[in-house]
């Protein structure tokens, strides 16, 4: 699993998401974190595309918030799409998180998303990756924070501190169910991560190297070559045959003898 805390960014240092709390109403929103009892779970209520502008849309949703509760985003911590964690508000600072007087005593985390399912059955789950980044958030918070009192059955969904459908009825009972560090580490199997690659385990595994050149057969032992047989000889080059050359000359001779007779014979006509 990727480790997503090692990857969180500190969004404190924006002073529109994050006013400087001596002057964010005269500094009555300072607390001490041994105040902090609980952890609300919340959604954004708002429609969240594969693909998006994570601080964009905390900015406009601290707009939202400068004109309905307060000035600043009143989140302590985000989680986008690809359970990238932000730190928005110091704990040492109370939001209007969840509109009751537990608004001092919680520190409130947002998911990106419409986790509700309403009359128009529009609502999406948490991505693997947003469940991931939260489990691991809260693991840090419950076990590594003991300046503040509040531990794995202090998770609750907003929905737990008032009358709101926050944070959607696709997720508030699985946020129920925390009692344990165990309970946080389990993801529903029907969650899916919206990046996969992202994940370490599907990053590109190397190319593989060429096939290697399989080695040269050793080579056959070379075969011996046959003596050459000389080709018959041409009738020039044939060896002597002397009774060939006699009946030859006898030949030439008995012609010769033909045509003396021949002559003879044409003068005493």
């Amino acid at each position: 699993m990727k480790n997503y805390l090692a990857e969180a960014i500190d969004l404190t240092g924006d002073r529109y998401i994050n006013p400087v709390p001596a002057v964010y109403d005269n500094g009555l929103h300072n607390r001490s974190v041994g105040k902090i009892t609980s952890i609300s779970i919340h959604h954004d209520a708002e429609f969240r595309p594969h693909d998006y502008d994570t601080v964009a849309r905390i900015k406009a949703e601290a707009g939202a918030h400068y004109k309905r509760l307060g000035p600043g985003l009143q989140y302590h911590a985000v989680i986008d799409n690809v359970g990238q964690i932000f730190y928005t508000r110091p704990f040492t600072t109370w939001l209007y998180s969840v509109g009751s007087s537990e608004n001092v005593t919680t520190l409130a985390i947002k998911l990106d998303g419409y986790l509700h399912n309403d009359n128009k059955n529009l609502g999406q789950d948490p991505t693997k990756e947003q469940y991931e980044a939260l489990g691991q958030l809260l693991i840090e918070l419950c076990e590594n924070h003991p300046e503040f009192p509040a531990t794995y059955p202090d998770v609750r969904p907003h929905l737990d501190f008032g009358a709101t459908a926050c944070c959607g009825n696709r997720f508030a009972p699985w946020v129920l169910a925390i009692q344990s560090k165990a309970d946080v580490l389990r993801v529903p199997p029907s969650a899916r991560y919206d990046w996969p690659t992202y994940q370490p385990e599907s990053q590109v595994a190397p190319a593989p190297s060429a096939q290697p050149t399989p080695p040269a057969s050793t080579p056959a032992p070379p075969v011996p070559t046959p003596p050459l047989t000389p080709p018959s000889p041409t009738p020039a080059q044939q060896s002597h045959d002397y009774s060939a050359e006699n009946n030859g000359l006898l030949k030439k001779l008995l012609a010769l003898v033909q045509g003396l007779v021949d002559k003879l014979t044409s003068v005493f006509k």
